[in-house]
């Protein structure tokens, strides 16, 4: 009885000190809202990430890119809360109809001190199509070992901008890990000014603490144990 007492009061202090424990780490909080940044090659620099832009396969690579602040996200069709990143090829003629896969990338290492189960991660962002695009994708890909941890096609059209949300669940192994966030468009077409990505609101928060529920069940076990060798 005493042994169940003691899980008791365990249970009583840990719940309320993890409620005040818990931190949510930025990894990522980019709306575009300001404009700002710095272009680079095919590289936009921003909050001390670098955001980058190649030709995955086809003839015909990105070229060029902009970053819109609030106040074009209107004539862009973007919500009126943040900005948003296209990236686009212009060219004085028409471009290849069987079009090519273009890739926007940006990296992030997780921390290393957390426990096994990360519990309540969140990545969310909002995507649109320029013109000339017939297919979408995003994937959250663990760099370190090889794997893809979501992977999600976007639909979407001409002018039309959805929001997408996703709960990834990372385990001990992932600490220190190197991610990316991989946005790809096919941007096919037969005209100059063939567009294709656009994102916008990208974030990536983390929480390295185990959930309440954990706990809660860690101390419903003890008691189930105590009780099982008292009966």
């Amino acid at each position: 009885m005493r042994s169940f007492f003691i899980i008791l009061f365990m249970m009583m202090v840990l719940i309320p000190i993890h409620a005040k424990a818990v931190t949510t780490i930025a990894l990522i909080n980019e709306d575009f809202s300001t404009g700002a940044g710095v272009v680079t090659g095919t590289t936009w620099s921003h909050n001390g990430l670098n955001w980058v832009w190649s030709n995955v396969t086809g003839s015909v690579s990105p070229n060029g890119s902009e970053v819109y602040d609030r106040n074009g996200s209107t004539a862009r069709n973007m919500p009126t809360s943040h900005g948003g990143f296209e990236v686009f090829s212009q060219t004085s003629g028409s471009e290849p109809t069987s079009g090519s896969i273009w890739q926007v990338a940006v990296t992030v290492v997780l921390p290393t001190n957390h426990p096994a189960i990360w519990d309540g991660n969140t990545i969310s962002f909002d995507m649109g199509y320029r013109s000339a695009v017939s297919s979408s994708s995003f994937q959250l890909y663990n760099v370190t070992d090889a794997r893809s941890i979501v992977s999600q096609s976007i639909t979407g059209s001409v002018g039309s901008w959805k929001n997408y949300s996703f709960n990834p669940v990372f385990t001990d192994a992932d600490a220190g890990d190197t991610l990316q966030l991989i946005w790809k468009d096919t941007a096919a077409g037969s005209i100059p000014r063939a567009s294709g990505l656009e994102v916008g609101a990208v974030v990536f928060n983390a929480i390295p603490e185990p959930s309440t529920l954990s706990i809660l069940a860690f101390g419903l076990g003890g008691l189930a144990l105590v009780c099982r060798r008292c009966s």
